[in-house]
């Protein structure tokens, strides 16, 4: 087989190679608005504010292991 037999002659294999890159570009802007807002809203969050899931306890962790198990 030559390289020339194993090239398609299929047309808008550009278009379609442009949709995708567009696609791309488009979700990669997304990507860094998004990231560049929350980074923002974080930075001018007060720290007591924010509530996050899974929040430790008040109380130290290494007085909380010196109590072992509750």
């Amino acid at each position: 087989m030559r390289t020339s037999d194993a090239v398609t002659g299929a047309s808008g294999v550009w278009v379609t190679f442009a949709a995708v890159l567009a696609l791309y570009v488009a979700l990669g802007a997304a990507l860094i608005i998004t990231l560049r807002a929350m980074s923002r809203r974080w930075r001018e969050a007060d720290e007591d504010a924010v509530e996050v899931p899974y929040d430790p306890e008040s109380q130290a962790p290494g007085r909380a292991l010196a109590e072992g198990p509750q």
